[in-house]
């Protein structure tokens, strides 16, 4: 008998924890869901997005709460106010949309429209559609190690009328953040097709993918990349064209020249291309290298005074206007590396464009008055290079210009393609070998 009281003692502890864990988890909710939810966004977003709470009821298993998001960016004459509705159960047993798991806390995430008026011509306008809207889900899941699991559900829609057709399989995203507010961002949506034989116009795109890696989630400057990839989009019209395939690359990282600094990298690549414009490929590469981290961060600061301009009345006070002068400062005093290159087939012949800038910076600039026009001349190098296929350039509407720029000078003609080249270094422009000083008109 004894050996079966001590066997009971932990099954006992473990009853008395499942019961008493979920009250205090529901008391840690209450003191931190609205500090929680303002920590994954980044300070800057302050001026323009703002929650407060609303409402918030409390059980032992369960809570309720009613956060107010409030978007005011530039430009938008009233704010978009949307209502954030929790149905929260509290850990450590949850049920989830995927079954039994253990955790904090789940919660089931309802928006709306706070603004009663705008809400009902929302609800008016999706009345009309001839297809019931999607449901929309939010589902979120916090972890015992303070990471969480947030994923958004739209569910298909599948419409054949009189009046068109419209096909949507659907999309889901997640956000997982971790505890360090590191966090991993991916969507997929699924194939969208819509034709209105109307006027004879169509859209499909197969399915679109985003993932994205944040190194901290609430920093606008912390190291980050995304990748989206789009697949066989076309149109039927008005204006008929097809792409196999677009991919975009974006990479924000500390610059290796500068620690106070950031480079940023982006790339757009759209391959077999099929329409109207004989351009069957297109690769865009852009490289904006030792961006002052001061110069990012006036710039936010000149939108959120831009912003209390706005709410106080619309008008740009000094402080704006000081702000800006401020911004001109920063960027003129130090150094920036840009690099732009161009690659495609257009009528039937390749070709490539490349851009480079180096601004060195005016580091002594004490203010606008005092800014020479040799000083911007010297602080600046530029190289530009074209190459053209020049049979493909003959097949296009700039043919009839190609003997004319070549007997001025302005591009070369050599082994079947079009050259230029174009510089800028030490107060000399140089174009194509023909160099003339720019000192003298200073």
């Amino acid at each position: 008998m004894r050996l079966l009281k001590l066997s009971l003692i932990p099954l006992l502890a473990v009853l008395v924890l499942l019961v008493v864990t979920p009250w205090i988890i529901g008391q840690n909710i209450r003191a931190n869901l609205l500090n929680n939810i303002t920590s994954l966004f980044p300070a800057e977003a302050g001026q323009q997005l703002q929650f407060r709470e609303e409402d918030f009821a409390s059980g032992w298993f369960s809570s309720s709460a009613t956060i107010i998001a409030e978007y005011n960016p530039l430009g938008l004459e009233e704010p978009l106010v949307l209502e954030l509705d929790f149905a929260i159960n509290h850990g450590p047993l949850l049920m989830t949309p995927e079954g039994v798991n253990l955790g904090l806390a789940q919660a089931r995430i309802e928006p709306r429209i706070e603004d009663a008026e705008l809400n009902e011509e929302l609800n008016e306008t999706l009345n009309e559609l001839p297809f019931p809207a999607p449901e929309i889900y939010f589902d979120l899941l916090v972890y015992f190690d303070q990471s969480l699991l947030l994923n958004l559900q739209i569910d298909p829609i599948n419409y054949n009328g009189t009046d068109g057709t419209l096909a949507f399989a659907g999309l889901t995203a997640s956000l997982h953040s971790q505890a360090d507010l590191s966090a991993d961002f991916t969507l997929n949506m699924g194939a969208f097709s819509a034709y209105n034989p109307a006027g004879d116009m169509g859209f499909t795109i197969n399915g679109i993918s985003l993932s994205s890696h944040s190194d901290q989630l609430n920093d606008v400057m912390a190291p980050a990349n995304a990748t989206l990839l789009a697949d066989q989009i076309s149109s039927a019209g008005p204006f008929p064209f097809s792409i196999a395939s677009v991919e975009t690359d974006s990479v924000l990282r500390q610059s290796a020249e500068d620690a106070s600094a950031i480079d940023i990298a982006q790339s757009l690549t759209l391959n077999d291309i099929v329409m109207e414009l004989p351009v069957t490929y297109l690769q865009f590469d852009s490289q904006i290298n030792e961006i002052s981290r001061s110069l990012i961060q006036g710039y936010y600061d000149l939108a959120e005074q831009m912003q209390a301009d706005i709410n106080a009345g619309g008008t740009m006070s000094m402080d704006s206007s000081a702000l800006g002068e401020d911004i001109a400062l920063i960027f003129l005093r130090n150094r920036l590396v840009t690099h732009n290159e161009l690659n495609t087939s257009a009528f039937a012949g390749d070709h490539n464009a490349e851009l480079h800038v180096t601004w060195s910076g005016v580091p002594d600039l004490a203010d606008f008055a005092s800014l020479a026009p040799a000083a911007v001349v010297n602080a600046l190098e530029m190289s530009l290079t074209i190459d053209l296929d020049l049979d493909a350039v003959m097949r296009s509407p700039a043919a009839q210009m190609i003997d004319t720029y070549a007997q001025q000078g302005f591009i070369r003609i050599e082994n079947g393609r079009i050259l230029l080249q174009a510089s800028l270094a030490d107060g000399e422009f140089n174009l194509n070998g023909d160099i003339l000083p720019l000192n003298q008109f200073l």
